[in-house]
């Protein structure tokens, strides 16, 4: 199976060159990494991004290809339409990197494993490497890396499958869904409140909002199927200091990880529960908004 694994970057040097150290520390190396640059805005972006080239010129990274976009993009279409031109070329699989996503060294490992052995797996849609905090309860007392079964899609170094990805257009979704959550009525997909207040911001309704992750966690919810999420935190996102276009100043995503430890990877058995489900809703809905609108009130 060819698995790309895509690499984002675009204006933040410091945080670019700690996920290139944590690749090169992976217990597996990917088979190949194509390094996207979106196309600056600014002459502070053109003098950001030649620092990180010239990094990349340096260090050698093993089996990388770069590749600028010729048009600045953004986000949501760096990654959708890349995604959809790696698997037209023939890719199989995909992990998707962006440059504040520090990785844990067994991370290549557990989603190579786990794109392998799931990718027939009609009820597995992704793969995710981030473990929410609240979910920090799961412990297991051996150095095994085990799976979990969640509806909820993560995108901080996340993988998916040629055969089950479909980026769906968000107003497409929203007139799906809106019939099964009639308000005062049963919602047969289960989608918690908290994620219902998006299909009527304006943001998301006229395609103004570089957020491309809801559409995907909507899609999950509409289809049934799950991401796979790992019993151990494989990520660090450094990327809650504001420097990034979305996330504002926080600490509510942060958890320890175990930097020193390799793990095994095992999984066969993937571990699903409403407790999971129910945890991470109440979590998400105190600080989602935290990590989607930058500089932004939350509700009341």
């Amino acid at each position: 199976m060819r698995i790309d694994t895509l690499f984002f970057v675009f204006n933040r040097p410091s945080h670019t060159f700690e996920v290139v150290k944590s690749l090169i520390e992976q217990t597996k190396y990917p088979e190949a990494v194509f390094v996207y640059f979106d196309k600056p805005s600014t002459k502070k972006d053109i003098e950001q991004q030649d620092i990180i080239k010239e990094h990349f010129r340096i260090i050698q990274l093993k089996d990388a290809y770069y590749i600028e976009q010729k048009e600045n993009k953004g986000i949501k279409r760096s990654i959708t339409e890349t995604i959809a031109a790696h698997f037209e070329d023939g890719a199989d699989a995909v992990i998707v990197l962006e440059d504040d996503i520090v990785m844990h060294q067994s991370f290549i490992q557990y989603m190579y494993d786990a794109l392998n052995q799931y990718k027939d797996n009609d009820r597995i849609n992704t793969v995710c490497g981030y473990r929410y905090p609240v979910l920090n309860f799961i412990k297991n007392r051996d150095e095994n890396l085990y799976g979990m079964m969640i509806k909820r899609f993560n995108p901080w170094g996340w993988a998916t499958w040629k055969n089950k990805w479909e980026f769906v257009d968000f107003n497409v979704l929203r007139t799906a869904i809106i019939p099964t959550v009639p308000e005062g009525q049963a919602n047969i997909l289960g989608i918690p409140d908290h994620l219902k207040e998006y299909l009527y911001m304006e943001e998301f309704i006229n395609g103004t909002v570089d957020i491309w992750s809801i559409n995907v966690v909507l899609r999950q919810y509409l289809t049934n199927t799950y991401s796979i999420y790992p019993s151990k935190q494989l990520v660090n996102n450094i990327g809650f200091d504001s420097s990034g276009v979305h996330s504002s100043t926080t600490t509510a995503f942060k958890e320890e990880v175990d930097w020193d430890v390799k793990y095994n990877v095992k999984l066969n058995m993937l571990s699903m529960s409403n407790i999971y489900e129910i945890n991470l809703n109440e979590f998400l809905a105190l600080h989602l908004k935290e990590v989607m609108f930058k500089n932004k009130k939350k509700s009341k």
